[in-house]
């Protein structure tokens, strides 16, 4: 699976995929979500975030869902003195 930074200046943060199996006529045959735990600058071009192989010979496709966060906003620890 790849993801392609499309617009925004904000980093992104992937918590979760969730990968649909599909049969020849597009119906869901197996589902399972991966924890990624990766982030994605605002960057052109396309990333590669993981690879997964079908389950079975009856796989025809797969879809996938992305959970993700967009960080609008950071701020700096104070100092800390040793």
């Amino acid at each position: 699976m790849n993801a392609n930074y499309v617009s925004g200046t904000n980093p992104v943060l992937l918590d979760r995929v969730i990968v649909e199996e599909l049969d020849g006529q597009g119906g869901v045959i197996g589902k399972s979500t991966h924890r990624i735990d990766k982030s994605l600058d605002p960057v052109p071009g396309s990333t590669q975030l993981f690879s997964v192989t079908p389950s079975g010979s009856n796989v025809r496709g797969m879809r996938a869902t992305v959970h993700f966060l967009e960080v609008d906003k950071s701020d700096r620890s104070p100092v800390l003195s040793l």
